[in-house]
């Protein structure tokens, strides 16, 4: 799935998590905290459910929940490609996928196929301030247009690329209000543009990043 779209939540909260990579506890902390309404609130991620903490599996069964709604990132694609694309998991387990080994492999097939069929690439979320745009790593352009169907190389974009992080670019993406990012992990959130990166690395140790929108 390439896009999703959100209406605004008019009877509950919205939220967005930064790469949770395995850290269900720290999560399920950070929803006590707030007070999470799992009927009518809304749990949005940036990707990168799996790999490197103590419960990969854990994180992925969250796809299971109604009020969790998460993009495809790059450790996802690990797996897909691992699991049902049949490709060497080489490189899946040198990034941490080596969890899998242990866990019920008719489950992870099936979290995988969800994940293939149901997580997009980008998510836009309608607010009361405005659009919010969501995928992994950077919008594929400064349109925010480009993430309805986008190209291969615009996918690929989003999965993996760090150029506007990495040279602070403050250019803003078009047509949207603001765009939520993990993918590459920062002490604290930080906004250039109107980009905001949430990944603060909550599995090398750091907080985890839960931000209302």
């Amino acid at each position: 799935m390439l896009h999703k779209h959100f209406d605004i939540n008019d009877k509950g909260r919205d939220f967005v998590v930064g790469d949770l990579h395995g850290c269900l506890s720290e999560f399920e902390s950070e929803l006590k905290k707030l007070h999470f309404d799992y009927e009518f609130d809304r749990m949005f991620s940036v990707g990168d459910l799996i790999d490197r903490g103590e419960d990969s599996l854990g994180c992925l069964k969250l796809l299971d929940e109604p009020w969790f709604h998460p993009v495809y990132g790059n450790h996802e694609e690990f797996m897909v490609m691992s699991v049902i694309g049949n490709e060497n998991p080489g490189l899946w387990f040198a990034n941490g996928g080596e969890w899998c080994m242990d866990a019920d492999a008719e489950e992870v097939k099936r979290l995988c196929s969800i994940i293939a069929d149901t997580v997009p690439y980008a998510i836009t979320v309608k607010t009361k301030n405005g659009d919010v745009g969501i995928c992994h790593a950077q919008p594929p352009s400064y349109n925010w247009e480009d993430t309805l169907n986008p190209t291969y190389p615009a996918k690929e974009v989003m999965l993996w690329a760090r150029t506007r992080i990495q040279h602070k670019d403050k250019t803003p993406t078009n047509g949207i209000w603001k765009t939520i990012h993990g993918h590459t992990p920062v002490n604290e959130p930080v906004q250039f543009g109107n980009a905001v990166y949430i990944d603060t690395g909550c599995v090398f140790g750091r907080e985890l990043t839960v931000a209302e929108l």
